[in-house]
């Protein structure tokens, strides 16, 4: 069962879309939460599992018994939240923040590899054909053995 849109739009009004600080990307009929470009947690099945932190569990800790699940068959264990706890959005936003803060940063992309081209910008004169050129031979071939 995939998440519906609507449990992403309740989940971003209550950490306050104004901030702009979250946001929520597709994946495979579920959502991952970001947090500045940080993955902190999955919405699987209308589910939120955190990414498990020392500072996320001490907040959950705080206010409800802790609850671990995978949010897809053959993942690792997660902080799971079920909806009813989103209520107060204030609470939410504190667990999120403070495991997207526990969190190392995300690694940094690496630029596609592109060829290399002239100053002018210009595809090198080799590559600007698609038929092989072969250069004139300077020495005579070898005669073919017989068979």
């Amino acid at each position: 069962m995939a998440t519906d849109p609507g449990t992403i739009d309740f989940l971003l009004d209550q950490l306050g879309r104004r901030r702009g600080a979250y946001s929520t990307k597709r994946m495979f009929g579920e959502y991952c939460l970001y947090r500045e470009a940080n993955p902190v947690a999955f919405v699987c099945d209308d589910v939120l599992f955190l990414k498990d932190t020392p500072a996320g569990r001490a907040v959950i800790e705080a206010a409800t018994p802790l609850q671990f699940g995978p949010p897809y068959p053959g993942a690792k264990l997660y902080l799971r939240l079920a909806p009813d706890l989103w209520d107060d959005g204030e609470w939410l936003a504190r667990v999120l923040d403070a495991t997207a803060d526990a969190l190392p940063a995300p690694k940094p992309r690496k630029a596609p590899r592109r060829p290399p081209t002239s100053p002018a910008g210009d595809v090198p004169p080799e590559k600007a054909t698609s038929r092989k050129t072969s250069k004139p031979r300077t020495t005579p071939r070898a005669p073919k053995p017989a068979r």
